[in-house]
């Protein structure tokens, strides 16, 4: 199981980033036992490898779950996406990425907020733009002043 796993993300990287991101997102493989070549299951709290890819700026492991048929647009308990927890933890280059191969800009989570919400939290002129010039709409964000 475990080696199928790292066998579907290795192409792309070094064994080093590999064991990096699986000691840093905790993956635990004995959750992926019935489809072990499905690391988009539900591996805690109801995120997916890519939402701890996207958290934790993994893009060629990112790009290798996309490339493999992952959903973009997953949500996690809390209703957010991908494109929301690399948002809310600062990873442009994620962020970039994500919105590149299709990500719902728009996409609200379980309280309301979209990707914007937390680029204007966490006050990134940057990400903000990214995300407007993707089609992300700017009115919602009205209750935050």
């Amino acid at each position: 199981m475990q080696s199928r796993f790292k066998e579907r993300l290795s192409y792309q990287t070094s064994p080093q980033e590999l064991e990096q991101f699986i000691k840093q997102t905790k993956l635990d493989h004995s959750t992926r036992a019935q489809e072990p070549e499905r690391p988009e299951k539900q591996i805690r709290q109801e995120r997916t490898a890519l939402h701890d890819a996207a958290e934790f700026g993994y893009p060629n492991f990112a790009l290798t779950f996309i490339e493999h048929g992952d959903d973009i647009n997953a949500v996690d308990a809390k209703g957010r996406t991908p494109l929301h927890v690399a948002v809310q933890a600062g990873q442009e280059e994620m962020v970039r990425l994500l919105i590149q191969r299709g990500a719902d800009v728009n996409i609200k989570d379980n309280d309301g907020l979209t990707p914007l919400h937390f680029a204007a939290v966490l006050r990134s002129v940057t990400l903000a733009r990214l995300l407007v010039q993707a089609g992300a709409n700017p009115a919602p964000l009205c209750f935050l002043v």
